[in-house]
């Protein structure tokens, strides 16, 4: 998603201070209210990252950092496995192997904001995806009362040249509802196995078809990510579609690729329109 703006920026005590902009793709965070200031937090972008570098290469990106609140917030940032810390998963090396950054803490005025340069370098051995969860701790400087709150955001580090991308559709189930004027309202619902070794964030269609005429397109956009070695359903609907009663195809094709690479997946099936 592209960002349209128009921002007022200044310089002041060395900080740069955006007086009007308009921000999309950032994880907006709201903190507690007191009866007298209301603290907002920060905000960062990206939330979500997803790199595939080869081993021994380095690859380099920025944070960007925004402090959304009345006062001054300390933000420190902190690095999990997530792999190891969701799924109780030993990973092949530790975050701050292939990981780091410029600045792991930072002050900054309300409305300042602070690009952090990252640099990604994979050691040599490491053959699985690695997913990091960033931390960003943040704590006003003047209400010392104020508790400690962090946003989280995600990074996923596939290994060039070791991706190795295998899916399947277990299950399609399709479900219908019958509108006030006739029309039908139909919902799909797709069992999707990841059974390779990266994580997949699958989107595509579901063809509604009479025989060979097609009656409707589903769209399945991108969602959450699906883990390796995991199972979880994506979902899309139609509305106001002119069925009669009968019996239909779904013909589904979703795209389980990524770091560039195409996977698409097909399943059909028959399924039942009740008047």
């Amino acid at each position: 998603m592209k960002s349209i703006s128009r921002n007022l920026t200044i310089k002041k005590n060395g900080q740069t201070k955006i007086k009007k902009f308009f921000v999309f793709n950032l994880l907006f965070f709201t903190l507690c209210m007191s009866s007298n200031v209301a603290y907002a937090g920060v905000a960062v972008n990206p939330t979500v990252t997803e790199i595939s570098v080869a081993p021994e290469e380095t690859f380099q990106g920025v944070y960007t950092v925004i402090n959304t609140a009345d006062d001054e917030m300390i933000v420190t940032i902190e690095f999990v496995d997530w792999m190891e810390h969701y799924f109780k998963k030993e990973n092949d090396s530790d975050v701050n192997s292939w990981l780091t950054l410029e600045e792991k803490e930072v002050s900054l005025l309300p409305g300042a904001y602070k690009k952090i340069p990252y640099t990604v370098t994979v050691p040599l051995g490491i053959e699985e995806e690695q997913v990091a969860q960033i931390f960003f701790e943040f704590k006003s400087k003047q209400h010392t009362q104020m508790m400690r709150t962090r946003l989280g955001v995600i990074f996923y580090l596939g290994i060039k040249g070791k991706e190795k991308l295998f899916s399947t559709i277990e299950k399609i189930v399709m479900k219908s509802n019958k509108n006030p004027d006739g029309t039908y309202n139909v919902q799909s619902t797709l069992v999707i196995n990841n059974l390779g070794n990266v994580h997949i964030r699958p989107f595509g269609t579901v063809h509604i078809k009479n025989e060979d005429t097609s009656i409707g397109v589903i769209e399945i956009k991108p969602g959450k990510g699906i883990y390796p070695m995991t199972v979880d359903t994506i979902h899309g609907t139609v509305n106001n579609l002119e069925l009669k009663t009968g019996t239909y195809e779904a013909l589904a094709e979703v795209n389980c690729g990524m770091y560039g690479i195409e996977n698409t997946i097909t399943k059909k099936i028959k399924f039942v329109i009740e008047g």
